[in-house]
């Protein structure tokens, strides 16, 4: 009942009692919703999450919500840090790929296309790989979470 009540939003706690194989996850809510409209210079650069107060112990989660044929832009991410050999993910609306932007650098390209590229990202920090308190002191913003433990 918990996790259906945190699925529909109400803020209801989905904290369970801990045992010693129970593991947290700090869910971003709400996620984060990406717009971007045809543009030929527009772009994300190339970054990592840490420089925006992300923690190692986070995963990033994106899912497009329009189509790679459509726009031909979506988001490249190395496969290893500091490779620079960047690779599209190339996901159907829909689908969803993981990757760990803290430590991989990750852009989006100018949307060259007459469509609007629309997608969604959240991360999830993980057990005792994530600290829940910590805050970097020059980010503008923090994203607010919701702790689930299973």
């Amino acid at each position: 009942a918990a996790a259906a009540a945190a699925a529909a939003g109400d803020g209801a706690s989905t904290t369970a009692p801990r045992s010693s194989t129970a593991t947290s996850f700090h869910v971003q809510r709400p996620p984060s919703i990406r717009v971007q409209p045809p543009d030929q210079k527009a772009f994300c650069r190339a970054h990592r999450d840490a420089e925006y107060g992300h923690q190692e112990g986070e995963v990033n989660f994106w899912m497009p919500l329009t189509g790679y044929a459509r726009t031909q832009t979506t988001l490249w991410v190395e496969s290893a840090p500091g490779s620079a050999d960047f690779h599209p993910l190339e996901l159907a609306p829909g689908e969803i790929a993981a990757f760990h932007g803290t430590l991989l650098h990750h852009r989006v390209p100018p949307n060259v296309s007459a469509c609007t590229r629309v997608s969604l990202d959240f991360r999830v920090g993980v057990g005792k790989f994530f600290d829940p308190e910590w805050r970097l002191r020059e980010a503008k913003a923090q994203h607010t979470r919701q702790e689930v433990v299973c």
